[in-house]
């Protein structure tokens, strides 16, 4: 049992050989997090199993109806021509939430730490599974080829691991596939919010100020020409 729970990776999980699975963290400006997982099989196992995608969904559901955090995602079917797959998306939980309740949690890696001091968010994953990409001597046991970590946030990363990122668009990729040596996924976030940035969230929050005083300008100017008129007559 110890064994399937470490092989299980990131949410709702397909009983086949040869996945692809990606993972999405987006921690946003206010601290919120989402994590989104995707899990793709070739279509041809559905058609050698007899099974289609939604009994598969639905057996999967009943067996982690009562078993957090797999029953709190929101699923949806991914099909292609040549692959099915299913995204679970869990959106704005709060660090103390994710922290506590990760889809992390023995998948890829056994454990994850997360700490908000001093305005830093620092994430550290712990244990990394190396057997996660073995084949299984039970038929149709998991495994998977290959598994990408991806980070999406605004704010600056001071500090990461990462084997691919872009700081201009806030995107930072972990690779792992069964040539990967032991690694954990590590990152710093300042979440400072800059000037800029609060400006631009008051703007957003307070979005309707700027139309009442347009409207209260526009009703001023027509009493003036009222008056005026009026003085005339």
């Amino acid at each position: 049992m110890k064994k399937i729970k470490l092989l299980c990776i990131m949410g709702l999980l397909f009983l086949v050989t040869g996945c692809n699975a990606d993972y999405t963290l987006t921690i946003d400006q206010n601290l919120n997090f989402t994590e989104e997982i995707r899990v793709n099989e070739d279509s041809s196992y559905f058609t050698i199993n007899g099974q289609n995608i939604d009994e598969y969904i639905k057996m999967q559901k009943k067996i982690y109806q009562n078993n957090e955090p797999y029953s709190l995602f929101d699923y949806k079917i991914n099909k292609t021509q040549t692959t099915t797959g299913v995204t679970g998306i869990r959106k704005d939980m709060s660090l103390d939430t994710f922290a506590n309740n990760s889809i992390l949690y023995g998948s890829l890696f056994s454990s994850i730490q997360v700490t908000h001091e001093n305005n830093q968010l620092k994430f550290t994953t712990l244990d990394y599974a190396e057997h996660f990409f073995e084949k299984s001597v039970i038929p149709l046991d998991p495994y998977y080829q290959r598994v990408t970590f991806t980070l999406k946030t605004p704010f600056k990363v001071i500090q990461s691991n990462a084997d691919s990122m872009n700081a201009d668009t806030g995107v930072y990729t972990w690779n792992f596939d069964k040539n990967t040596q032991p690694k954990n996924v590590e990152f710093v976030l300042d979440t400072r919010v800059s000037e800029k940035e609060q400006v631009l969230n008051i703007m957003e929050k307070f979005w309707y100020i700027p139309c009442i005083v347009l409207v209260l300008l526009i009703g001023i100017v027509k009493i003036m020409i009222i008056i005026r008129k009026n003085n005339k007559i």
